[in-house]
């Protein structure tokens, strides 16, 4: 609001586009601006913040008159503050590894995760094909938190994410992601490597 000053001291009309939908609206008195989500969008507000989020500013007839993207950080913490007490993120080994693994990753942001697998060095798969395995993540919507399971003998194996996100001016984008919570990594921190500190 501090560069436009035509619109201190009056009631201003503040919209977040998601979707082509107004989701929030604001009133502004002297210098301060307040957003607040109405009540049919909160329930929405985790697939909102994996969306680009816009403040636009119209004049009475709808034309654009400025916008700007929204950074959410602030949103995100608050939405997810039950992450602070997720103690399992990372690679958790059953049997050191040989009863598979669980994998638990933050991203709340992410639009779908996967864990992609390599064949352990030493199988004999190796030796024929190097062909990793992906196991699909699930969500829960309460921490933002991303978590699977992996069967087989993993001990060894290298690991990474595969991570779908939404890239203003880009689109959905697939980003493989080392797992910032490995214990181990390859050479060049190309993948994450199931191993156990108990080892």
């Amino acid at each position: 609001l501090d560069r436009h000053p035509e619109v201190r001291g009056r009631e201003v009309l503040v919209e977040a586009i998601a979707e082509g939908r107004v989701v929030a609206a604001t009133h502004a008195r002297g210098d301060e601006a307040r957003l607040a989500l109405p009540a049919s969008a909160r329930a929405r507000i985790a697939a909102l913040l994996r969306d680009q989020l816009l403040l636009v500013r119209e004049d009475p007839s709808g034309r654009v008159l400025s916008a700007t993207g929204l950074q959410h950080a602030g949103a995100l913490d608050g939405r997810y503050a039950a992450a602070a007490d997720v103690k399992d993120l990372g690679a958790t080994l059953h049997a050191l590894g040989r009863r598979g693994a669980t994998v638990a990753v933050w991203a709340p942001t992410a639009r779908a995760v996967g864990v992609c697998v390599s064949p352990r060095a030493g199988d004999s798969a190796v030796a024929e094909r190097e062909v990793p395995t992906l196991v699909a993540l699930a969500l829960d919507t309460a921490t933002g938190v991303w978590r699977g399971r992996v069967s087989g003998n993993v001990r060894g194996a290298g690991y990474h994410y595969l991570v779908e996100v939404f890239v203003p001016g880009v689109g959905i984008v697939r980003n493989r992601v080392t797992d910032p919570y490995a214990v181990a990594l390859m050479a060049n921190s190309q993948a994450g490597v199931f191993l156990s500190l108990d080892d």
